[in-house]
């Protein structure tokens, strides 16, 4: 009482006081980072191994099985999977969350280079890293011309682009993808080959040894030393042409009487377009632990450079950044907090009729929120739209607290007291209501900062941030509230009735009747629910068993989808697909891409970074949401019928940036028969097609492709001598050609790749009559004397999970959520009959799904055991927290009705929204509960010190709710980035407050008379201390 007395007599100090935390605050706010979500660490290990040459059976049994035995041993494991399709293998190790994953990464690292000598000698070696959630490029720019050709535009972007974009702070990789590659092809003419009796690996041991530079030491002189080099590097094409291979009876034998050498390109692995026109692209990687939107904002420097001195004829556009959905998120969010300070600063100036008090809570409830940006910085938190989203629902608390204070002195005012004496009673007279309403809501948050896995690292700063901004505002109100009022707030008027001049006073004046009038009308509600009190219980139970029944038809998943302009569209063709017809397929979807009305611009690429050319992707960017009617999951889903029109192509259209889209799961199935489990891959697919939920559906398992195998025969090897390393060397030599050496220009390397010609490729004849060095001698032999090719056909790639193959089915927009799919698939695959050792799994965001409403089920159960500790502690009674925690089952059918009516899933933001209701509904019954025992105390009777505390409460209860709500209103009903995010946490919220007041104001007080009769009760028998 002296403190809060001290606050208001002297201003200046208290105005001092709290522009400390106010500027700090401010500071703060300037150095946070932005993103769109909290910093997440999963706890994931990679392993990425390059076996060039090698099939997916091949890599599997030579490095991933050795891979994952060396690891399996290593603690706290969760689940080890590996992907292996040619040249190339995945293994990814999860383990439990809480571990330290620096000091797992380096235990991988050890286990990985203990087995590294049982590894194939021509595998590359293997790269250990840890995950990162962001993997896609942070920013794409794409470089196109009508006038210059495709490989100028390649080695500028990779020579003058690539370096300048790489030193950008924050930046970890660029890739540069699409264009021609320079190279020196050496075209070998088997023929002319045979004819002088050399085999390919003369030609390419020759380039070799001819193509060196080799520093020979220095000699020294009197008063200096000189140097000695063997200059040999080739520096012209031609020097390469005339170069001597070999020197036989016949003279000396030239490369150039052998093959045919150019100066000419790598074989296409890749192309990219932008907006249909052939193009460069260069993909921009941000690190792990950088920030977005500042990596973004110093990209967006270095081209603007880069666009003052381009290449004459060379165009630049920015085809994909990240960045652009985060900043218009945290945007909406800011501008959703603001018109949440408005509204609830109307609501006070309507109920109370004075706009100096809608200016106190206009100050108060800022100073709150700015100064929980110092807690922000200080734990490391970045401003994302989960920190917004926690201050934009902490209007509502914050202004509860303001409002529950400043309406007490409002009616302590008179003209016989000191506007500060009232100020001070009117601030301590709610004291234990405004602390214990705070503090439930301190104690809710504490247990969802606290929850495990993904989710605990996303509602950290969640809760952290509720609960600095709640802290700030208890402070705020025991100070900065009293002191303001005291100077701000009018003498009552002896009607009690707001005054004002004008159409705005009348106004005020009206609707002050009009809430007296509500109140006398309540009242007689009240009295009717407490001459029926039965039937009051039964009508409430009813509609709380309504909300459990609707609750049934809502469907959950684990994130909400948000609608961030863009469309993703991957494809696969057959492994053997041509790259021709690989351009044909993707020029006939970019004609669908461009029959889009909202369409902005769209990139595609074909292969790329450990892809084929049998993989395609498209990146489609839609004009802002503002300006277009459709989602951008409407629109995607408009592309699934003409893309189902394409032969042999599986695909996949994801709409948003969201983590999920509603309805998408994973079914993994694992047998130990291949053949079998493909078999019953094909049953659950036809199965999952039967309900007509879905409108794709991709498998993992690939059909097999066609390939040629060289037999060698034992009986031949071992009379010739020949070894399986010589004959492998001998045909990847011929076919795919051997970068045999580098060719030097302008400071750049150019690769030297020697082959067959193709003409002696294409026949298997041909082939067969390559010569290889056999034997001791070295006898050159046609290889088909060692061995013969046949027809086969080998995997196009494989899944495995914890050391087992599985096959993973994959479903795409789907009419219904996650948990209604689940439902009908479970029914369905009941009629599968598995053979022993056959299991399926429902994985992906299903186990995402379960593992959030675990962690909130805790989170919900922590926090209702911890609020009724607190009231306990505070009412110093065991019987009426319980009463006052009957809100909760209210506010959760608030949720559930507005849920199953407005089509939004249980996600994890309407999951938490369940939880954050726990502290906000009970505090309307801590305010009637506590004025009531303050009347009993005082010596009333129960019936009368109910009537009258509801009476006394209604207005304060009724304003602190609409002030609550409409803090929410702008998120709930927020459009733009981000937007589904917010209404999914702010709408079930609404309800659930909208529904826990109206059968608060009535059936509390019914239950509250029942208990004060028990309490009593035990009191008079002498078995309660309360």
């Amino acid at each position: 009482m002296n403190l809060i007395r001290t606050f208001i007599s002297r201003p200046v100090t208290t105005l001092m006081i709290v522009s400390v935390f106010v500027v700090l605050g401010l500071i703060s706010y300037q150095r946070l980072n932005v993103d769109l979500f909290p910093d997440v660490t999963l706890p994931i290990v990679l392993i990425t191994q390059v076996y060039e040459g090698a099939a997916p059976e091949e890599i599997e049994s030579q490095v991933v099985k050795k891979v994952e035995d060396a690891v399996s041993n290593i603690s706290d494991i969760k689940n080890i999977w590996s992907t292996v399709s040619e040249n190339y293998a995945l293994t990814i190790i999860e383990f439990e969350y809480g571990i330290d994953v620096d000091i797992k990464a380096l235990e991988v690292k050890d286990k990985v280079e203990a087995i590294s000598r049982d590894l194939p000698d021509d595998a590359d070696k293997p790269i250990i890293e840890k995950f990162d959630p962001f993997e896609d490029p942070t920013l794409s720019i794409a470089l196109f011309s009508d006038t210059l050709p495709v490989n100028v535009i390649y080695e500028y972007a990779d020579v003058e682009l690539k370096d300048r974009f790489s030193q950008v702070p924050g930046v970890a990789t660029v890739d540069v993808v699409g264009g021609k590659q320079r190279q020196i092809n050496v075209r070998v003419d088997l023929p002319k080959l045979m004819n002088y009796r050399l085999s390919l690996l003369d030609v390419i041991k020759a380039i070799r040894t001819e193509n060196l530079d080799i520093p020979a030491g220095t000699i020294d002189r009197e008063t200096f030393k000189i140097g000695v080099r063997l200059k040999g590097q080739f520096e012209t094409v031609s020097q390469i042409e005339n170069m001597h291979i070999a020197i036989e009876d016949v003279g000396i034998i030239r490369l150039r009487d052998v093959a045919t050498v150019t100066d000419g390109f790598k074989d296409v692995t890749a192309a990219a377009r932008f907006n249909g026109n052939e193009a460069v692209m260069l993909n921009i990687y941000k690190q792990s632990d950088s920030n977005v939107v500042q990596t973004a904002d110093g990209v967006y420097r270095v081209l603007e450079e880069v666009r003052a001195g381009l290449l004459p004829g060379l165009s630049l556009e920015l085809a994909r950044d990240s960045s652009t959905f985060i900043r218009e998120s945290i945007r909406d969010a800011l501008t959703s907090i603001f018109l949440g300070v408005l509204l609830t600063t109307l609501v006070l100036f309507l109920f109370l009729g004075d706009i100096r008090i809608a200016l106190v809570a206009a100050v108060v409830i800022p100073t709150s929120i700015i100064s929980s940006f110092l807690v922000m910085q200080f734990f490391g938190f970045t401003l994302n739209i989960v920190t917004l989203m926690a201050l934009g629902v902490s209007i509502g608390v914050l202004v509860a607290n303001a409002i529950v204070i400043i309406e007490n002195i409002h009616k302590r005012m008179d003209a016989k007291t000191e506007a500060s004496e009232s100020a001070a009673r009117g601030t301590m007279e709610v004291a234990v209501a405004v602390i214990a309403s705070a503090g439930t809501n301190i104690v809710v948050f504490i247990p969802i900062a606290f929850m495990k896995g993904i989710f605990g690292q996303i509602f950290f700063p969640f809760g952290i941030t509720v609960v600095a901004a709640t802290v700030f505002s208890i402070l705020a109100s025991f100070s900065l509230t009293p002191m303001l009022a005291s100077f701000a707030l009018k003498k009552t008027d002896p009607d009690g009735e707001a005054q004002g001049r004008g159409i705005i006073g009348s106004y005020l004046v009206f609707f002050s009747r009009w809430v007296e009038a509500a109140k006398q009308e309540y009242l007689k509600g009240l009295g009717f629910c407490f001459r029926w009190k039965k039937l009051t219980m039964v009508v409430t139970l009813a509609a709380f068993a309504g909300s459990l029944f609707v609750m049934n038809y809502v469907g959950g998943e684990p994130f909400p989808s948000a609608d961030s302009s863009e469309i993703t569209i991957t494809a696969d063709l057959p492994q053997d697909t041509t790259l021709e017809r690989s351009v044909r397929v993707l020029n006939t979807i970019e004609g669908f891409v461009r029959d889009i009305p909202e369409l902005k611009d769209y990139s595609s690429t074909i292969g790329g970074k450990n892809k084929g050319l049998y993989n395609l992707s498209l990146n489609v960017r839609l004009v802002d949401a503002t300006e277009r009617k459709r989602s951008d999951r409407a629109v995607a889903e408009s592309l699934v019928e003409p893309l189902c029109t394409i032969a042999d192509l599986e695909f996949s259209v994801i709409a948003g940036r969201s983590q999920g889209n509603r309805g998408d799961m994973d079914i993994d199935l694992f047998g130990p028969d291949y053949t079998k489990l493909v078999t019953l891959s094909e049953e659950v697919k036809n199965l999952m097609n039967e309900t007509g939920n879905y409108q794709s559906i991709i498998s993992s398992y690939k059909t097999p492709r066609k390939e040629m195998r060289f037999i060698p025969f034992d009986f031949k090897s071992s009379v010739y001598g020949g070894n399986n390393a010589l004959l492998g060397m001998v045909l990847r030599a011929s076919i795919e050609g051997d970068d045999t050496s580098l060719f030097r220009e302008g400071g750049q390397e150019y690769p030297i790749n020697v082959a067959l010609d193709e003409k002696y490729t294409s026949s298997i004849n041909l082939l067969g009559a390559i010569l290889a060095p056999l034997g001791k001698e070295e006898i050159l032999n046609p290889i088909n004397q060692v061995g013969e090719f046949v027809p086969s056909r080998a995997e196009a790639s494989i899944e495995r999970k914890n050391k087992q193959r599985k096959i993973t089915l994959t479903s795409f927009f789907s009419r219904l959520s996650l948990t209604e799919n689940m439902a009908i698939l479970k029914k369905k695959f009941e009629t599968l009959d598995l053979e022993p050792g056959y299991t399926l799994e429902f994985a992906g965001d299903v186990e995402i799904n379960e593992e959030a409403g675990a962690a909130t089920s805790q989170a919900f159960l922590i926090a209702s055991v911890l609020t009724f500790m607190l009231l306990a502690a505070i009412l110093n009674s065991l019987i009426h927290p319980f009463t006052i925690l009957l809100t909760v089952p209210l506010g959760l059918a608030g949720v559930f009705y507005v849920l199953f009516f407005s089509g939004i899933t249980m996600n994890m933001m309407a999951m938490m929204s369940i939880v954050m209701l726990v502290g906000i509904v009970v505090n309307s019954a801590i305010l009637f509960i506590d004025q009531a025992m303050t009347r009993i105390n005082a010596g009333d009777d129960s019936a009368t010190a109910v009537l009258v505390a509801c009476g006394e409460k209604f207005r304060p209860i009724v304003m602190t709710n609409i002030a609550i709500i409409c803090g929410l209103i702008p998120q709930a009903l927020s459009v733009g980035s981000g937007a589904s995010f917010r209404m999914a946490l702010a709408l079930p919220t609404i309800g659930g407050i909208i529904v826990s007041t109206l059968f608060s104001l009535f059936f509390i007080p019914v239950i509250f008379s029942y208990m004060e009769r028990l309490r009593q009760a035990r009191n008079a028998l002498g078995k309660s201390p309360s």
